[in-house]
């Protein structure tokens, strides 16, 4: 079966292939649609980050958060960094930032995401704590970083600083 026949397209990212609906799909042939999906999930390409607005945030707690923005000069473009921990109910976990939207208010608030990914297979069965840090483009003055995991807000770090 070539990818081209399938009711999807392919996600270069996380290297696996999203199901998409199909408009006006008839039910005919349910396993031109049951057999992906069941390809997908056993593969494991059907993980997807648990941080929807829909879900709830699997973090248990959160804290020892810090912001500032890099602005030293080289060939990248200025970053926001932001740092913090977070406490899982199990081990195995896996958390990602990435840049979320700014409310444009004065001083604009920048909206960081934290991503989280679930355990793979077997986890420990203990509370965990991780270290998260990354850095998102930074290209407008603000003033403070709030940090959302799905609908919760873990953090508002106010008065980010400019390292130079």
């Amino acid at each position: 079966m070539r990818a081209a026949h399938l009711p999807g397209t392919w996600d270069g990212r996380r290297r696996c292939f999203r199901m998409r609906p199909m408009p006006n799909q008839r039910l005919s042939n349910p396993w031109k649609t049951l057999l992906p999906a069941a390809l997908m999930a056993a593969s494991g390409c059907a993980m997807t980050p648990t941080d929807d607005a829909t879900r709830p945030c699997p973090v248990a707690g959160a804290g020892g958060w810090r912001a500032w923005v890099d602005l030293m000069p080289g060939p990248e473009r200025p970053k926001l960094w932001v740092t913090g921990k977070v406490t899982a109910p199990t081990g195995g976990w896996s958390f990602a930032i990435e840049r979320g939207p700014i409310q444009e208010i004065y001083p604009a608030v920048q909206q960081i995401i934290l991503r989280s990914f679930p355990p793979a297979g077997p986890a420990t069965q203990a509370v965990t704590t991780y270290d998260v840090q990354g850095h998102v483009a930074y290209d407008q003055e603000i003033g403070t970083v709030t940090v959302r995991c799905g609908s919760e807000v873990l953090a508002s770090i106010p008065n980010v600083r400019r390292a130079h």
